[in-house]
């Protein structure tokens, strides 16, 4: 139990370093944002980065709130069959090499043997997901921003334009009109 839940530690965690290696422009000695370095395996890879303890703030704040819980409920969450051939949903808790054989249709032995690419394969299968989740968040704020910006400037331009026609057109009537009326005696004055 101890072992499984350490390799699901060890997926999150390769899960939060597939982020961040997709954020630097390097492609040799991942360099993360901080400016500390990982290590590569012999593939080119980058090897399962910890989470820094100098890492950025946010990135801490995204990872334990947002991405670890969603990737538990990736693994754990429910499987639901549709018309018994296609699923939907999650992997109800499978183990890793039984997710990869269901994924590629390569047997599972294979799997176990080679553990560290059914995680990669894993990890970069639940970033396609989380990146769709964090690309409709970003929509949906980005709109929501702009709409209530809008509907602050109209309310505000509605304001302005009641105190136009409330208070500054009268004063000005008021003003032309009492100036008229000055004139037009000065005026009869005049004719007197």
């Amino acid at each position: 139990m101890a072992s499984r839940e350490s390799s699901l530690l060890s997926i999150q965690q390769a899960a939060y370093q597939q982020l961040q290696a997709s954020t630097t422009t390097t492609t040799t000695a991942a360099t993360v944002a901080t400016g500390t370095t990982t290590a590569n395996n012999h593939n080119g890879n980058s090897s399962g980065i910890q989470l820094q303890p100098n890492a950025s703030f946010w990135r801490r704040i995204m990872f334990y709130v947002f991405q670890a819980p969603l990737f538990y409920l990736y693994l754990k969450g429910p499987d639901l069959n549709v018309n018994g051939n296609a699923s939907v949903g999650f992997w109800s808790g499978k183990h890793e090499h039984d997710i990869c054989s269901q994924l590629t249709n390569i047997a599972a032995e294979h799997w176990r043997q080679n553990s560290e690419l059914c995680d990669d394969l894993i990890q970069r299968r639940f970033m396609t997901y989380y990146v769709l989740l964090e690309t409709l968040i970003y929509i949906v704020l980005t709109f929501s921003t702009i709409r209530y910006l809008l509907r602050f400037i109209v309310l505000h331009l509605c304001s302005l334009i009641a105190w136009i026609v409330g208070t500054l057109i009268p004063l000005i009537f008021n003003f032309l009109w009492y100036r008229n009326r000055v004139n037009i005696g000065e005026e009869s004055n005049e004719v007197h």
